[in-house]
């Protein structure tokens, strides 16, 4: 086993082959801690810096946090690699900064509600078929021609995502998509249900990551406004805590969907009647001003 107790260590190009690894507090201000174990359970103690990291393992690697209701965050900013084996977050956190790069040739990463969060200037390579459940995206990232899985979650919080071509960017069903100031170069390839939730920006346009029947959409923060840029059929639930604004484009509620309006003060849907397909369920959730236009008209 290796135990990190107290004190600053420069891991200087430490090749772990044992299984248990342990945390507990200190600073790493340099080096490479690569983990060849068959089965690496690493425990941590707290959040941690460690400079390189790279993950080789015939079998897997594991994050545990000491405390299962404390998620811990594993900053890398000069280097992580993957070659091997698959690396279990549960529920802890993966951040790579400026100016490491990302390298994965295989195995992937797998979280419970951990995150792998992308926010460097580093090149970004990924194999084929590389499947991740949650990723957050800080900055701009090349993700270049081969196909890649986000299974649950994925945040757009900054920069765009670029693909080489549609359906590169393969996404799970039921994917909750939460867009900030994020985008997507290119279509991404849908599974049978997507939630989309447009959290805290003034202006923007839906653009690729919204395909053309959405379950649960959400319009989260009163100064948030988005608008559409294609037709959208809402299976789920519609919620408006900002602004949707339709334009030329069409809103239409599926039958037995509902609309959540959770503006205080004028309506929601600001400039067109809201199109429904059969009946529709309405919710005041604040102090709206009412209009007929969120009453919706019938299509066809």
């Amino acid at each position: 086993s290796l135990t990190h107790t107290s004190g600053s260590i420069n891991y200087s190009n430490i090749t772990f082959s044992g299984n248990t690894y342990v945390y507990k507090a200190g600073s790493i201000p340099g080096g490479t801690l690569t983990l060849t174990g068959s089965a690496v359970n690493a425990t941590f103690y707290g959040n941690v810096t460690i400079p390189s990291l790279t993950i080789d393992s015939p079998g897997s690697v594991t994050f545990a946090s000491d405390d299962i209701t404390a998620p811990r965050t594993i900053t890398v900013n000069t280097a992580f690699t993957q070659t091997s084996g698959d690396l279990n977050l549960g529920i802890n956190n993966l951040v790579v900064t400026t100016p490491s790069p990302f390298t994965n040739t295989a195995g992937n990463i797998i979280q419970t509600t951990g995150y792998l969060t992308l926010n460097t200037s580093g090149a970004i390579a990924v194999a084929d078929g590389f499947t991740v459940n949650n990723l957050d995206v800080q900055a701009p990232a090349n993700f270049g021609s081969n196909t890649f899985t986000v299974v649950n979650n994925l945040k757009l919080t900054a920069g765009a995502v670029t693909t080489s071509a549609d359906d590169k960017l393969v996404l799970g069903d039921g994917v909750i998509i939460t867009r900030t100031a994020g985008s997507l170069s290119r279509i991404p390839k849908f599974g049978t249900s997507t939630n989309l939730v447009y959290d805290g920006v003034a202006g923007i346009t839906a653009g690729n990551e919204q395909p053309a029947t959405v379950n649960n959409y959400t319009i989260t923060g009163a100064a948030t406004n988005v608008s559409l840029a294609a037709d959208v059929t809402i299976t789920g639930t519609l919620s408006i805590a900002g602004i949707l604004t339709q334009g030329a484009q069409t809103a239409t509620m599926a039958d037995g969907s509902t609309l959540e309006l959770k503006v205080t003060g004028t309506t929601a849907i600001p400039t067109k009647d809201i199109t429904k397909a059969g009946s529709m369920n309405l919710i005041y959730a604040a102090a709206v001003t009412t209009s007929s236009r969120e009453l919706g008209v019938l299509s066809g």
